[in-house]
């Protein structure tokens, strides 16, 4: 199962939820089920570059849901949180 968090930020050291988010994806990816990430503001450098993207979230929301579902489609995401 490949699972696609959406976040403000992604990184941990941010806060709360940032590390949640991190601590989870950890435990998920040690059994067997990867995990990327859609962000808005601060990035995480330990990420690997693949399974990450960074989004926009104002202006043209059409090219949003194209970019959004091509990265969705590309690492057949099944769970998005």
């Amino acid at each position: 199962m490949n699972i696609l968090f959406v976040e403000t930020s992604i990184n941990p050291n941010l806060g709360g939820i940032e590390r949640v988010t991190y601590t989870l994806s950890r435990e998920f990816e040690k059994n067997g089920n990867p995990c990327y990430y859609a962000y808005a503001r601060e990035d995480y450098d330990e990420i690997c570059e693949h399974k990450k993207i960074k989004i926009n979230y104002s202006g043209n929301f059409v090219k949003l849901e194209y970019t959004l579902l091509n990265f969705i489609r590309k690492n057949n995401i099944n769970v998005i949180i």
